[in-house]
């Protein structure tokens, strides 16, 4: 092996150790960004290094995350996800899926996990673990609103407020669940790209963010599902799996009008720094307001898929 290779490989043993360690942190920031660097790390090596190479990086996650779990069994559950993301990231480069594929793969590996995680330990438990985490955050909302609110409303009142909240999260657990995989999915990806990037490597496999667009027939199966939602009987088992359905559709489309945003503004922008900057800006005050600018984002993400805003002038000329 060259030279320059072997310190390629000792530099992502480190960066897998070091990673490792500050994603068992008991920060959830700084464990998220560091388990998303993990992920990216490992797709790199799967496409610079032997498999051989690749097993022995995941076996360091593993003997990390075994050193602060309570069992062996706890750290295969915590570094299995990690590891089969990042095997996908870096089979799906060198298969050269697109990017829509690969972010398919990744978010089902970790919605996969998430589901199996949390019905063992529902069973280890002997409970639902998903309701016994939706009551503890209605019983610290109540606490809250008990000090701020307690002159002013009634126990009753409090209660009734309580339990609105932890049916409308216990309702939309599912597309919560399914929403926080894509988002971790779109890190890991960034990140992964980032790296190849900057290692020089050929990207075109994966097409720019703002050429990311819907296919015609998903976006006609969105606004149909919401038809259909509007016509069904509320608080029904389908209008809650129509309702789950359409809030997953919704973020994504909102990324896909985000993507669209970013190509209208590389006709104004020339810097990639400042419009990114200003994709951030307009991302986070959507989900502040998280009402009227989401969905017009998502709409706009929605429209573009069948009527393809981009290239239509140049279609109808």
């Amino acid at each position: 092996m060259p030279s320059e290779k072997i310190k390629e490989l000792i530099t992502t043993v480190f960066l897998t150790v070091v990673f490792a360690l500050l994603a068992t942190l008991p920060a959830a920031v700084l464990s998220v960004l560091c388990t998303a660097a993990l992920a990216a790390l490992l797709g790199y090596v799967t496409v610079r290094f032997h498999y051989g190479f690749v097993a022995f990086h995941a076996f360091l996650i593993f003997a990390v995350y075994a050193l602060f779990q309570q069992n062996i069994f706890a750290a295969l559950m915590a570094a299995l996800p990690v590891v089969l993301s990042g095997l996908v990231l870096g089979i799906g480069y060198n298969l050269k899926l697109t990017a829509f594929r690969v972010l398919i793969v990744f978010t089902s590996v970790y919605v996969l996990n998430a589901a199996g995680s949390i019905k063992l330990l529902g069973l280890s438990a002997g409970r639902n673990i998903l309701e016994d985490v939706i009551a503890a955050v209605g019983q610290v909302y109540k606490e809250s609103l008990t000090a701020m609110y307690g002159s002013q409303l009634s126990s009753t009142e409090i209660n009734s407020i309580v339990s609105e909240l932890t049916s409308t999260l216990l309702r939309f657990s599912p597309s919560f669940i399914v929403i926080s995989c894509i988002f971790f999915a779109v890190l890991c990806y960034y990140l992964f790209k980032r790296v190849l990037i900057i290692r020089k490597c050929d990207v075109t496999c994966f097409s720019p963010f703002s050429e990311w667009r819907a296919d015609k027939f998903i976006s006609i199966t969105y606004f149909v599902l919401l038809a259909i939602y509007f016509v069904v009987p509320s608080n029904s088992f389908l209008s809650d799996v129509l309702l789950n359905m359409a809030t997953v559709m919704t973020f994504v489309f909102f990324l896909l009008g985000l993507s669209f945003l970013e190509y209208k503004f590389k006709k104004t922008i020339q810097k990639s720094s400042m419009r990114k900057v200003l994709l951030v800006v307009v991302a986070f005050a959507a989900f502040a307001l998280m009402g009227l600018p989401f969905l017009v984002i998502s709409v706009i993400g929605a429209l573009d898929g069948f009527i393809d805003f981009r290239n239509r002038k140049t279609q109808v000329r």
